[in-house]
């Protein structure tokens, strides 16, 4: 998908002496003229609840019971009133790019086909968070266009609501939003080719299929100093833990296929791998094409972004740093800073269980290549 405009709203950087101090290092930040600069914001919305016991249902007579549970308390998230909380987040820092996961879309179909009709067919949207925040970002007189939209898993499982049997579908997305003045064009979207498969209550179960992937679009950002162009990228692999395999073939594949990709390229998401390189080496696969700025712009900061629950929303239950604005090319940085904390809903609900990143990227004008 495209947009067209003239580039408002990006700054020109005339202070050399402040890039070359929080640049980020490698020997690639030569260039001392004007820069064009890029604000950019990672968000996982989170989905609303841990899906695991659902799919690790020791029978498949279990499953609409724990796909209730599940369901229930995606309901007691309560998107409608987190999105407030993330609209605010992006009126405050007003992102060029924004990089969403988790874009959950829940649909139902009442009554239940699933034992003679099995697949994903249910229709009824109960809950779209694109366009619940789009919706209140436009509430807020800000105006955000669909640069990508990469569809991930898509499940549909019977869940018993009472004495009735539903059938749940669920629509996991990444999304990249783009402010109307930033030239987008040439999406593509990558499902990773190492994911989870499970048949759900056993092998004679539903077979369902937990994608993960990436997106990329190319952009433009004009400004005084002139346009500059790079590619934008959306990520999102699978958790750790016994799930580690298929994280570091992801990361893996992550790199390769980016690999061959001229210019600037700004690589953002949830990443699920710690950057103190404690949990998988996921992580150190993406350092051998991607720099990461956070590192030079708030050294001796860890800068933790996961996880809280919602209802505690307790600072001291973060723990990692996953969710990354990574870089490579001639890329300066400054002003990162996490979001999500300690704005409450009026249930008293954090925006998400991660934190967000934003970060001010200044890439060399393309007539200065």
């Amino acid at each position: 998908m495209s947009s067209t405009g003239s580039g408002v709203g990006l700054a020109v950087r005339l202070g050399v002496a402040l890039w070359a101090a929080v640049g980020c290092g490698g020997g690639e930040d030569s260039y001392e003229g004007p820069r064009v600069d890029v604000s950019v914001m990672t968000r996982n919305l989170y989905l609303g609840a841990d899906i695991s016991n659902v799919l690790l249902a020791p029978s498949v007579d279990a499953v609409p019971d724990l796909a209730a549970a599940f369901w229930a308390e995606v309901l007691r998230s309560d998107f409608p009133a987190r999105a407030k909380l993330l609209a605010e987040e992006v009126a405050l820092h007003a992102p060029d790019l924004l990089a969403l996961q988790e874009v959950e879309i829940y649909r139902r179909q009442s009554p239940s086909d699933f034992a003679t009709v099995p697949g994903v067919n249910a229709s009824e949207v109960v809950l779209d968070f694109l366009a619940i925040l789009q919706a209140e970002l436009a509430a807020r007189g800000l105006t955000y266009v669909v640069a990508v939209q990469n569809v991930l898993s898509d499940v549909e499982l019977p869940v018993r609501l009472g004495t009735e049997l539903v059938d749940l579908r669920m629509t996991d997305r990444d999304v990249t939003l783009a402010k109307p003045g930033v030239l987008v064009s040439g999406a593509t979207t990558t499902v990773f080719t190492n994911y989870l498969t499970v048949n759900v209550g056993g092998a004679a179960g539903p077979r369902v299929e937990i994608r993960r992937g990436y997106s990329t679009v190319e952009t433009v950002a004009s400004s005084g100093a002139g346009t500059a162009r790079f590619t934008f990228g959306n990520a999102h692999l699978e958790v750790g833990g016994l799930l580690q395999s298929f994280q570091e073939a992801q990361a893996d594949e992550l790199v390769e296929r980016l690999r061959p990709v001229a210019g600037p390229v700004l690589l953002l998401g949830d990443f699920n791998s710690a950057a103190d390189r404690s949990s998988t080496r996921s992580y150190g696969f993406l350092r051998t094409l991607f720099r990461d700025p956070w590192e030079n712009v708030r050294p001796g900061d860890p800068g933790y972004t996961c996880c809280v629950d919602l209802a505690a929303g307790d600072p001291a239950a973060l723990d990692s740093r996953i969710d990354l604005v990574l870089t490579r090319g001639d890329v300066a940085a400054r002003g990162p800073a996490l979001v999500g904390l300690p704005a409450r809903t009026p249930g008293g609900l954090t925006a998400s269980d991660h934190l967000g990143v934003v970060m001010t990227l200044s890439l060399v004008p393309d007539a200065a290549r």
